[in-house]
């Protein structure tokens, strides 16, 4: 019995050790998380003109007369009349910080509009591909991959094209993308893609 007492002593004396790391640690990192929030508030505006914009290439086909895909493909359309500026990875605090805060309502809608494009790039790749249209599919999916999309399925798709096309190796290059990319999606996607190459080659 004395063993075990002293075992639980020792755990209880341990429990206690790593409690108060823990609280130490997150009082610092509040300490300073406020002590940037602070200084970004305070910083004034700066240009924005370092920021890519993002643009429809020229070799991306529309269908206005197709019923199946204009709705879709009007929505497209649309969000590019707004700027469009990938700011993923980026916190509030950190654009803030960078551009000063008076940019944060705008750079906000203009990563809000990213956000939407991406959706409905994915959306109009599934009808597109549903109806055959692979080649139209395939300069989308390369767009969508070239603005450094996070979308699981946009890579999925690209890579089924790839191993289609018998050019699985390509699959490589998509994962050093995704590898790159500035996001917690970053090291699923790899993964994925890793696990589809494997499994094209071992068929």
């Amino acid at each position: 019995m004395p063993i075990f007492f002293s075992l639980f002593i020792i755990f209880c004396v341990w429990l206690s050790y790593e409690i108060k790391k823990s609280n130490r640690l997150e009082a610092s990192y509040k300490e300073d998380f406020l002590k940037k929030e602070h200084e970004a508030n305070l910083t004034r505006r700066q240009s924005t003109d370092s920021l890519e914009r993002i643009t429809l290439p020229d070799n991306i086909v529309f269908h206005p007369d197709n019923p199946t895909l204009s709705p879709i493909e009007n929505k497209i359309k649309e969000t590019f009349e707004h700027e469009i500026i990938n700011l993923t990875g980026y916190s509030n605090t950190d654009l803030k910080l960078e551009f000063g805060r008076a940019n944060l309502d705008y750079l906000s809608a203009c990563d809000g509009y990213f956000t939407r494009l991406v959706t409905l790039l994915k959306d109009w790749c599934i009808q597109l591909q549903s109806l055959g249209l692979d080649a139209d599919c395939r300069d989308v999916l390369d767009f969508a991959i070239d603005i450094r999309s996070d979308n699981t399925d946009i890579f999925l798709m690209r890579a089924g094209y790839y191993i289609n096309d018998n050019e699985a190796d390509k699959i490589n290059m998509l994962i050093s993308v995704a590898a790159s990319l500035n996001t917690l999606n970053s090291r699923l996607i790899a993964d994925k893609l890793s696990a589809l190459l494997i499994d094209s080659v071992t068929v």
